[in-house]
């Protein structure tokens, strides 16, 4: 086809792919933070320990002023990372918005904005290079986890160490991180009764203990009676 059908569907292509992202990006995260929202307390901070949770509001301004959510860093730094996104965007909209008059013909805009273009698909490529690199080290911490839950198994299986000796630092370093974070993270977390774990740590337990555990449960009826 002609150059010009090439860029009616290049374009047609782009700002389907465009506005079916921005939909399910915004549509989905405000009907998440609405169905997760809580009351606020006096500071204005979401108050997960109050029950209920959400209480009936009076008015509509009540609804969305007087309730929030709180936001993890892995949100934070999803959303600084979007942001970043629309830089290439603006830096060839903008000249285009500018260079693209009446009085300009199609290859005098082409002329003006090449440089432009130019620009906006290096800093693609180091973008995705930035990216790629950043997604590389999430994923190689998860692998670490991995493999050091994997030496812990191994070495309570053997006996060679054990269970508090394992488990000791472990769950010591997540209780003084989750005191860190107690001012920034979801207060539920701290929300457990008296000689219970809370819920970071018990999932740690859980993924530690389970081989061991099973090993034991004969009956796999999910709890350890005196016999077994």
């Amino acid at each position: 086809g002609s150059l010009e059908d090439a860029q009616e569907t290049l374009s047609v292509g782009v700002g389907a792919l465009a506005g079916s992202t921005i939909m399910l990006l915004t549509v989905p995260f405000a009907l998440s933070v609405y169905g997760g929202r809580v009351d606020l307390d006096a500071n204005g901070v979401p108050d997960y320990l109050v029950k209920p949770k959400l209480s009936t509001k009076t008015s509509w301004k009540a609804e969305f002023t007087k309730t929030g959510v709180t936001l993890s860093d892995a949100v934070h730094h999803g959303g600084v990372l979007m942001a970043l996104t629309t830089v290439p965007y603006f830096l060839i909209q903008v000249p285009a918005s500018i260079y693209a008059t009446p009085e300009n013909s199609e290859d005098v805009v082409a002329a003006q904005e090449h440089w432009w273009a130019a620009a906006g698909f290096i800093l693609c490529l180091l973008g995705l290079t930035v990216y790629m690199r950043l997604q590389l080290h999430i994923s190689q911490q998860g692998q670490d986890k991995g493999k050091r839950m994997a030496v812990m198994k191994k070495l309570l299986k053997q006996g060679q160490v054990s269970l508090s000796g394992a488990i000791a630092a472990q769950v010591n370093a997540k209780e003084s991180a989750l005191q860190a974070q107690a001012a920034s993270e979801y207060q539920s977390i701290h929300d457990v009764k008296d000689g219970y774990p809370s819920p970071a740590i018990a999932a740690f337990l859980k993924e530690i203990l389970a081989d061991a555990f099973y090993s034991y449960d004969s009956d796999t009826n999910g709890q350890l009676d005196k016999t077994e």
